[in-house]
């Protein structure tokens, strides 16, 4: 018996001792090597460098030139006729193929035809509304004069055209820049469109734009920079602005519009609808610096009112 006990003993200590072991479960995959690790992080990298290149490479946009890019595709029958044409054009001095224009073999053969074509690129894009594509065309061939005048007529001057058609001299340039203008107010962008007429030198047309569109901050910067301190539009914009304020009871900034034009009384009496102590306070004040005498007495009795009636 004390054989079999002892047995029983050892045996269930073993069995503890296996409970209480923590073995490491056996992994289904082994865990990648750190030179594994890195060799596929390299192939990620130029993976993902090789596709930028190729999207960068890829976003030229269309061509300025579709006419032509449409003949380098043509047929196989159409592309033998223009290379026996190049062919002539480049090593003989026969005639032209009639039958062929300068669209087909312009890049590939002489100069006149290259202007040619860029005549014909030109037309099609005018006809397809392509303006500034157009203009760019007209620059590339040195035919700024043209350009000019038919973005004129077509009422489709921009920003980079008129960059160039100073070179076309100063009737033709203020010509293109009066157009701009009637475009940018079309679209009513009227603080460019003021600008442009600053460029011109014509500053009150400048503000009267402004002004009829109550752009009443911009009006005044140009005025208080561009005309004599003294000058009477200035006082005639702090008057506009200040009615404005008056009607949209945003009476601290009229006060200010009638003070910076000197009409303190105004000023004054704008302050005084304002019942709160801190706005009355601040208009007694302001009586006082810009000397309003008989104005003074109801302020202070207002004021007074006031902050007894606030329990200050």
């Amino acid at each position: 018996k004390n054989v079999v006990i002892s047995e029983n003993k050892v045996e269930k200590a073993s069995a503890s001792e296996k409970a209480t072991t923590w073995r490491k479960p056996e992994s289904a995959t082994p865990e990648p090597q750190v030179e594994e690790v890195e060799e596929s992080i390299r192939v990620e990298a130029i993976t993902v460098s090789v596709s930028d290149t190729k999207r960068k490479k890829g976003s030229r946009g269309k061509s300025l030139l579709p006419l032509a890019s449409r003949r380098d595709h043509s047929t196989k029958a159409e592309q033998a006729q223009q290379i026996l044409q190049i062919a002539t054009d480049m090593f003989t001095e026969q005639p032209s193929d009639s039958s062929l224009s300068s669209v087909d073999v312009g890049l590939y053969s002489r100069r006149p035809k290259v202007f040619e074509l860029i005549a014909a690129e030109r037309a099609h894009h005018v006809s397809e509304s392509h303006h500034h594509q157009a203009v760019l065309l007209g620059i590339w061939s040195s035919d700024i004069a043209s350009t000019v005048e038919t973005a004129i007529l077509t009422k489709t001057v921009s920003e980079s055209l008129l960059s160039v058609a100073v070179m076309c001299g100063l009737d033709k340039y203020t010509e293109a820049v009066e157009c701009y203008i009637s475009q940018l107010t079309k679209s009513r962008d009227f603080i460019t469109a003021a600008s442009y007429l600053l460029i011109l030198g014509r500053t009150r047309k400048a503000i009267e734009i402004l002004l009829d569109e109550e752009c009443f901050r911009e009006a005044l910067a140009i005025a208080k920079m561009r005309l004599s301190p003294d000058d009477v539009m200035i006082k005639s914009i702090y008057s506009k602005w200040a009615n404005k304020q008056e009607r949209e009871m945003q009476f601290d900034s009229a006060a200010k519009c009638y003070l910076a034009s000197g009409d303190a009384a105004r000023a004054v009496m704008v302050m005084l609808r304002r019942k709160d102590v801190a706005s009355l306070e601040t208009t007694v004040r302001v009586a006082e610096i810009t000397c309003q005498d008989e104005l003074l007495p109801a302020i202070k009795a207002a004021f007074a009112g006031c902050k007894k009636s606030s329990g200050d």
